[in-house]
């Protein structure tokens, strides 16, 4: 996937997320937004494990704290 294809598919989920979460009423804040789009980008639902290649193709920066 292209660059910009990829930064725009990202953007347009992260939208989603957003409006759908508030519609929700579930308080979103950047931690929960990181662990969404995490899941989103790695975890595959049908075989609920994670994936090998992340869907999206984004980089990700795990901390612990």
């Amino acid at each position: 996937m292209k660059p910009k294809q990829r930064k725009e598919l990202t953007k347009n989920v992260m939208l989603y997320l957003i409006k759908d979460c508030n519609k929700r009423g579930i308080k979103l804040n950047r931690k929960k937004l990181m662990k969404l789009m995490f899941l989103i980008d790695w975890y595959d639902v049908e075989k609920q494990k994670l994936r090998k290649k992340p869907l999206l193709g984004n980089e990700w920066l795990i901390y612990y704290y």
